[in-house]
């Protein structure tokens, strides 16, 4: 959350720990997860291979790399002691900066990079927090808030709960509050009495937020909507564009894609015309992403994968202790957040962000493993 280059530091000396310091946990078996997760991987490694456009080595480590978050996840949550004491960490974190982002809106200055004047817009800033991108800063908070809050009272997840909206607020970034939202819904739906009050907590700051404090946000939110007051400026058609430039390259490339990061290579090969580009960098969505990258077989795998762990995170063992179920229910919240949010946004090739997924990721499949075990121990007895 704070900085890509600790993660990067701190990721292979954990990972280390995880295959040679004492264990007091058991790798979780669920065998067809990791089985579609490596095929990704090993799909990913052939299509980079034998990419029109030359492999990019490099690029392609430094993207699936971050799938190795999810053994210090396992270690986490292995057990309840382990994941409260970590979120609750990270809830603290969170909160600091939070507090970071809502001065940058206001004020617009990154004094962490030496005074940096950020992106006006509205008549406010848009907070990167201490990240290089207000995007990447909002998808860091989004997919680990829920988790985060859930781990404290009621009353402390609530005001965790309200800093991590107005910490997205602050970024001014649509994807995000629409999927905060439609998360939130869904964890008042399959959550319990805590998480129903912290759903209607995201759910009031989200509707209460852009309408007084940060009025820029909801100003922004609308316009990119097009449910603006205002004539001018409504919607964005770049996304329609560079989805249409995505399927004119899938067309092309059907099987084996272009290659990991190879977007900027094909996007001036099929480029739609368009006057208006607002953004080139990436497709604006993460499946297309996948699939220009690696190809339809690799979108599928890949939506196989996330579909197969959602499925996973959804089913209630009737004997699943409370706290279990709350903080699962919880981390598939904050996975889902990212997963909507890509939708129109591409959230998993960044690796701030990528790292906090793969670690929760890890942290609830170990957690269901565990449940599992727990129930196997007790119809053994």
């Amino acid at each position: 959350m704070v900085s890509i280059a600790g993660a990067n530091l701190l990721l292979p000396l954990t990972i280390l720990g995880f295959f040679f310091l004492p264990h007091t946990f058991s790798f979780p078996k669920n065998h067809l997860l990791w089985s579609i997760l490596l095929g990704f991987i090993g799909w990913s490694l052939l299509t980079t291979a034998i990419s029109p456009y030359g492999a990019h080595w490099g690029s392609w480590f430094e993207e699936l790399s971050t799938i190795l978050a999810i053994l210090p996840g396992i270690i986490v949550g292995s057990s309840l002691t382990r994941i409260q004491r970590s979120y609750r960490i990270v809830a603290v974190v969170l909160l600091l900066v939070a507090g970071y982002a809502v001065w940058q809106f206001f004020f617009g200055w990154d004094i962490v990079r030496g005074w940096q004047p950020l992106r006006f817009q509205f008549h406010r800033y848009h907070a990167v927090g201490l990240q290089d991108f207000h995007l990447t800063y909002a998808g860091v908070i989004a997919v680990c808030l829920p988790l985060a809050a859930a781990v404290w009272s009621t009353a402390i997840g609530s005001f965790v709960a309200v800093s991590g909206v107005a910490a997205v607020m602050a970024t001014m970034a649509r994807s995000m509050m629409g999927a905060m939202g439609v998360s939130a819904i869904l964890l008042g739906i399959l959550g319990k009495k805590k998480l129903r009050i912290l759903a209607v907590t995201i759910i009031v700051a989200l509707l209460v937020l852009p309408q007084t404090v940060f009025q820029a946000a909801g100003e922004r939110f609308a316009r990119g909507v097009a449910i603006n007051s205002e004539k001018a400026g409504e919607g964005d058609p770049t996304r329609r564009y560079l989805w249409l430039t995505s399927l004119a390259i899938i067309k092309d490339h059907p099987i084996a894609g272009v290659g990991n990061n190879r977007w900027d290579e094909a996007f001036f090969t099929y480029k739609i015309p368009f006057d208006g580009y607002s953004s080139t960098a990436h497709p604006h969505n993460d499946f297309l992403s996948t699939a220009v990258e690696y190809g339809i077989p690799g979108a599928l795998i890949f939506a196989t994968f996330w579909f197969a762990f959602l499925i996973l995170l959804v089913k209630r063992p009737t004997d699943e202790p409370n706290e279990m179920r709350e903080y699962r229910i919880a981390g598939l919240a904050g996975i889902l957040t990212i997963l909507i949010g890509g939708l129109v946004q591409c959230y998993l090739t960044d690796a701030e962000v990528s790292l906090q997924v793969w670690f929760l990721t890890g942290t609830l499949i170990s957690m269901i493993s565990t449940q599992q075990m727990v129930m196997i121990r007790s119809d053994n007895r």
